[in-house]
């Protein structure tokens, strides 16, 4: 079951039908599956919006607890991190839609959850992926950029450049004896050498 529904048959208007026959699939009560099929009134309409918005909090899409960040490379644990904050913020929206007046503002806030919910599939769509395949879907493109050369900016690439390779050279004392993340492990020595060569050609003023 996805999370998203209710968030998606608020954003849709409510359609009543639409809204029981989730609820006939995939709620427990026999009691309020009977109400709902009675028909459409006042009552049964708010009964079938808070029933329909609790399902959607209580199941969640996925579990972060299934995936082990240290299984995954250097920029899909950046990505993995992101998962705890986006979670908190579609719960905290979700709550909103119960609070909200107006049907402009619930209509925004759906809108929002629903940025936020297609955000944390495409992360879990490429934590998935690199468990299937070991690539990641958006492999990353490394972007160098040539500063104007002047001696201000020269010593600032120069201690963004040290203190890159210093942080590397930790992580690649981590990586030596890991098996299972020779693919960063390699990554890491590549990047430092990359970086000495660059210093290299800051302090001879060929950047």
């Amino acid at each position: 079951m996805e999370i998203s529904f209710y968030t998606k048959w608020v954003a849709s208007g409510r359609e009543y039908k639409q809204g029981v026959d989730f609820y006939l699939k995939y709620g427990s009560n026999n009691t309020l599956k009977a109400l709902f099929q009675s028909g459409a009134n006042i009552y049964t309409k708010e009964k079938l919006d808070s029933e329909l918005r609790a399902i959607s909090v209580l199941v969640p899409e996925r579990k972060i607890s299934k995936y082990n960040r240290d299984d995954f490379p250097l920029q899909l644990q950046t990505e993995f991190d992101k998962l705890g904050e986006l979670i908190r913020k579609i719960g905290y929206l979700h709550a909103q839609l119960a609070i909200v007046r107006t049907n402009s503002d619930r209509f925004k806030i759906a809108k929002d959850v629903l940025k936020l919910v297609e955000q944390r599939r495409n992360i879990f769509n490429r934590l998935d992926e690199f468990k299937t395949t070991g690539k990641d879907l958006l492999p990353i493109e490394i972007k160098k950029e040539i500063p104007e050369y002047n001696t201000e900016n020269v010593a600032l690439k120069a201690l963004q450049l040290k203190d890159e390779a210093r942080r590397l050279r930790v992580q690649r004392s981590k990586l030596k004896s890991n098996k299972k993340r020779v693919a960063d492990y390699n990554y890491t020595v590549t990047r430092i050498a990359e970086i000495d060569m660059e210093l290299i050609k800051l302090t001879n003023g060929a950047v």
